[in-house]
């Protein structure tokens, strides 16, 4: 991970971004706003019907001029023992508000060399 950057429960203590990602994390899609210094993004899976569903974070990296973000969505394999309870997998990560595009990438395929660009949603500050 590149310095300055902040993932999970670190982000968590920003003000107001616990609340935010309680309200969100149940809806499939990719979430920013400002927290002081930071830009935080919300990758979500949205609500999923049991457990072995997983964001992973593989990459973040400033790349000059643009930020990148790589995620990896797992999902259980029929043959896996899973929680018979609803999950909402998500994580989230903070980054320089320094002006920079920030792309977010879900990686694909078995090699993850392959990759699709998630859309942001911006939200407003409350």
């Amino acid at each position: 991970m590149h310095k300055g950057v902040l993932v999970g429960k670190d982000v968590l203590k920003l003000k107001g971004i616990a609340e935010w990602v309680d309200r969100l994390k149940g809806k499939a899609g990719v979430y920013s706003r400002t927290s002081g210094p930071y830009r935080v993004y919300l990758i979500a899976m949205g609500e999923c019907p049991t457990g072995g569903y997983m964001v992973t974070i593989k990459d973040i990296r400033n790349e000059g001029k643009r930020w990148l973000v790589k995620v990896v969505f797992d999902e259980p394999q029929p043959e896996d023992i899973v929680t018979q309870v609803v999950t909402y997998p998500h994580q989230v990560v903070a980054i320089p508000d320094d002006g920079l595009q920030v792309m977010v990438w879900r990686l694909n395929g078995k090699s993850l060399r392959e990759h699709e660009d998630l859309p942001v949603i911006q939200e407003a500050m409350p």
